[in-house]
């Protein structure tokens, strides 16, 4: 049986140094899933999208649990202007 590597993240609030940094390792890491755990996004408009698209560029099965200050539509909408 293999071994699933999973990718977690939580808490990034928009911080694009830290999600460059933490996109790198998981490449690296090879990561089969990754989880969002919340608390993802800045303040700033269009940041989940943004954020968003390059999660998507690893290719690997995504959930998303939203945090505390969040909705599952503050995902949803940024995910359908996605392609």
């Amino acid at each position: 049986m293999k071994e699933l590597k999973l990718g977690a993240l939580a808490d990034l609030d928009g911080d694009k140094k830290k999600l460059n940094k933490i996109i790198s390792r998981f490449k690296k890491e090879k990561i089969d899933a990754l989880v969002l755990a919340g608390e993802i996004p800045s303040k700033r408009k269009n940041s989940l999208k943004s954020i968003l698209s390059k999660f998507l560029k690893l290719k690997v099965p995504i959930l998303i649990i939203p945090g505390s200050h969040e909705r599952i539509k503050d995902y949803s909408i940024p995910l359908s202007k996605i392609k």
